[in-house]
Formats: structure tokens, sequence, C-alpha cells
């Protein structure tokens, strides 16, 4: 049995992920994580005339060949669920995690706003705004 998840007239706003963790040899850097606002594995989320703001991905590890990604979807992370519905929601002034360190190669930053990964179901936003969000370097 999936679950849904509503959250209304709410403002999820400075809350920063962990950090990705640090490779071994010839390894690539573990990715920083995922929402920090809001994060959701499975089950169905409906958000509604909210704001998410202020929030940050965590920075991706050090890899000795590859660094690891910057946390994505600093605002909200939407994976492998069920249906989704944003309406009425500002994103605003989130910022994804800087991509790790690497000793050939650096990681990638995260990015913006709200990440949906494998949904199974309806995917829709409508009357939002993004506005400010920066994605990590």
């Amino acid at each position: 049995m999936r679950h849904t998840l509503t959250i209304a007239n709410c403002r999820i706003t400075g809350n920063v992920t962990g950090p990705g963790g640090d490779g071994e040899v010839n390894t690539v850097g573990g990715s920083g994580g995922l929402g920090a606002g809001v994060y959701v594995a499975g089950g169905s989320l409906t958000l509604v005339d909210s704001t998410v703001s202020g929030n940050v991905g965590g920075p991706g590890g050090f890899g000795s060949a590859v660094g690891g990604v910057g946390g994505e979807g600093p605002g909200v992370a939407f994976v492998g669920g069920a249906a989704l519905l944003v309406s009425g929601v500002t994103f605003e002034g989130n910022i994804g995690g800087q991509g790790g360190e690497g000793g050939d190669v650096g990681g990638p930053g995260g990015g913006v706003g709200l990440l949906v990964i494998a949904a199974t179901g309806e995917v829709r936003i409508e009357r939002s705004t993004f506005k400010g969000n920066v994605a990590g370097a």
C-alpha cells in the first residue's frame, strides 16, 4: 500500500542535507543528500499553497578518481513515487550542493528547487513559481 503525504499552507525553509562520503582508492565520491526541505521515496505527494525556500543540498564527497555529485533537489526530492501534485508553491533561494573534489575530475553540482526521479504516476505542477534558485558548482 502506498501512502500520500499532503503539505498545505506551510513554510519549508532553512534545511540542509548531509554531505556525500569520501571514496576509497580509484573511486567516485558519494553524492550529497537529496531533498533538504522534503524527501519522498515511494507514495504520493501533494504540496499546495506553500513556500519552499533557503534549503541547501549537501556537498559531494571527495573521490580519488571523480568527486561526488552535490546534493540535488534541495527544496523537494520526489524519488520513485506514484503521483505528485505541486500547486501554488513558491520555490525560492534553494541551493544545490557543491560537487565534490576529485583526484582526476571534480563532481558536478546538484540541481535546484524540485527533483523528480522515476515517478510512476501523474506529475502535475501548476500555479507555482521558481525564482532565485541556484545550482551547485
